[in-house]
């Protein structure tokens, strides 16, 4: 005899341990941008070089600007540049 579905999920049970403060962390620099009607936020990391060039850079599918951190950090030097959160992702809204 099969035995019939559960009507219920299982519950999640989340780790126990307590989190860090977020007092005194900043958020990454940025700035919320108007396109077609939509505001999406767009991270920026300054050049540190007055002869860099300018660059844009896109997450992928289900990431968003702070994909970048690091990368954009080792490019200051070079590239002044600047991350968007597209549409539904990071800090831009749906």
């Amino acid at each position: 005899m099969r035995k019939p579905p559960s009507r219920t999920a299982p519950t999640a049970r989340f780790a126990d341990v307590t989190l860090p403060s977020l007092d005194g962390v900043q958020m990454w620099d940025g700035r919320d941008v108007r396109v077609k009607g939509r505001d999406l936020f767009i991270r920026t990391t300054p050049a540190t070089s007055a002869d860099a060039e300018p660059a844009l850079m896109v997450h992928g599918l289900g990431g968003s600007a702070t994909n970048w951190t690091d990368l954009a950090a080792l490019l200051r030097d070079r590239l002044d540049i600047e991350s968007i959160d597209l549409p539904g992702f990071g800090r831009s809204g749906p």
